[in-house]
């Protein structure tokens, strides 16, 4: 995933403001195998707002071997949200020999649906409109990250006959032009041999849907099958294997998804992004609008509380830094479980070669960490980021001003477990979730019950 990064925000108050701090009773015998001896230590916690502005995390490319998307939604909070999808196909087997006046009888494709996203319930059954284009390009696997879907990318003459409308439902069946197959039919025996020369000489296809009318909110994403959706060709042709034989129908199978699905989404909501402090915050799922730290922001919160407290900061060691995000329930409470993100925690650009991924901090791996999970009884998300925050107080503010590694979206995530084939072990993953469309809100800078950082920490200090 390819993402842009955006540096500035307006300054919050004063960190006075933004802080209280309280200290506590020390036992120094506790940890003090882990303590030099030149040290004696003070240990305290304070809590600090926690400096959120809106960005959006947008060019954002999802590949996925198992799943395409599309269609569109639009809703009064995000505005349109639009989902298209790119992907290569070819033969299902190897070495096919058409004869000898072959021609297309019937060409379809059969998509096999596993779930849609709806704004509202109200939405279940709507009629969406399918087209299907053929490419200028095949999606080239060796430049995955920097190959968004251009309007020059694809011929704009669909290849489907008339409307192809879904209303959601568990398959849908796509009709193609017959000349789109008389066109495969050409292909060279090195093609036919070869899924590589075939993709490379047949390009790939690209799937759009119609987006709400104008001014009407409502819509669906649809999620489809890669390994389950094949395209069918029914050709009758003259076999040439054998002499005398009769002309012969068959039916000719091309998978799709080869090597994935290069899904893509663009978004109104970029409208949304604000330096400026809200009271509320609304999260959009996949590359829509975010709340971002901007770690010059947090860096200054701290330096300005430890000079006010005579800390040197190359002395403090945070041992814990929890962050909360309030919510308030919305009217419709049932939102809160079909809409709303489970988990919300930070992610960062992380650079490998010219592309640039998105990861959770490293703090999601810590202990007892909550990961930034939604508690319904409390109205809040949580998680924690200790190791972060420790870093962004040592840090030189030039050293956090240049490295991507500090500049935080807070993003859904999942988590994915696997099992060692050799142990009863087993280890899980936490990765943005780039796949689920999601629709949440939580309480902004701006708000009475704002979120929060909270800090424990220990002051170092020579006997």
């Amino acid at each position: 995933m390819q993402l842009k990064a955006f540096f500035r925000y307006l300054i919050l108050p004063a960190a006075a403001s933004l802080l209280t701090y309280s200290c506590i009773s020390v036992d120094k015998t506790i940890g003090d195998i882990n303590v030099s001896n030149d040290y004696i230590m003070q240990v305290g916690t304070a809590t600090f707002h926690l400096p959120l502005k809106t960005q959006m995390p947008d060019s954002l490319q999802a590949l996925n071997a198992s799943y395409g998307y599309f269609g569109a939604i639009r809703t009064k909070e995000f505005g349109l949200a639009n989902f298209t999808c790119a992907t290569n196909f070819a033969p299902s087997s190897s070495g096919l020999n058409f004869g000898t006046g072959a021609y297309v009888k019937k060409f379809y494709i059969t998509m096999i649906l596993s779930g849609n996203t709806i704004a509202d319930k109200s939405q279940e059954g709507i009629t969406q409109n399918i087209h299907v284009y053929r490419m200028n390009k095949y999606v080239d696997t060796t430049d995955k990250y920097n190959n968004m879907i251009k309007s020059s990318d694809y011929i704009h003459n669909q290849i489907n006959i008339g409307s192809t409308v879904y209303t959601g439902a568990d398959s849908l069946t796509i009709y193609l032009n017959n000349s789109f197959g008389e066109d495969i039919l050409k292909a060279t025996k090195l093609q036919l041999d070869s899924t590589t020369h075939f993709v490379k000489g047949y390009k790939g296809l690209y799937f759009t849907c119609d987006p709400p009318a104008a001014g009407a909110d409502g819509g669906r994403l649809n999620k489809w099958a890669v390994t389950s959706t094949y395209m069918y060709m029914q050709i009758n042709f003259q076999p040439t294997w054998k002499s005398g034989l009769a002309r012969k129908d068959t039916t000719v199978t091309f998978a799709l998804g080869v090597d994935y699905a290069q899904n893509e989404s663009t978004y109104e909501s970029k409208t949304l992004a604000s330096d400026i402090p809200q009271e509320y915050i609304d999260i959009e799922g996949v590359g829509g609008i975010k709340p971002y730290i901007d770690p010059l922001v947090l860096k200054d919160t701290l330096d300005n509380w430890a000079g006010k407290m005579g800390y040197d900061n190359k002395r403090i060691l945070i041992s814990d830094a929890e962050y909360v995000l309030p919510y308030e329930l919305p009217a419709d409470e049932s939102r809160v479980t079909s809409y709303y993100q489970q988990y919300l925690y930070p992610c960062h650009r992380v650079a490998d070669t010219t592309d640039y991924y998105y990861y959770p901090l490293s703090d999601v791996y810590s202990t007892s960490n909550s990961v930034g999970a939604i508690n319904r009884s409390k109205y809040y998300y949580a998680g924690q980021m200790a190791s972060t925050v420790q870093k962004i107080m040592k840090a030189d503010r030039s050293e956090v001003a240049a490295e991507p590694k500090y500049k935080m979206w807070i993003m859904p995530i999942v988590a994915s477990s696997s099992s060692s084939y050799y142990s009863s072990s087993s280890s899980t993953t936490y990765t943005f979730d780039a796949t689920t469309y999601s629709m949440g809100r939580i309480n902004g800078p701006a708000n009475k019950n704002y979120p929060y950082i909270k800090i424990v920490y220990a002051i170092l200090k020579d006997k």
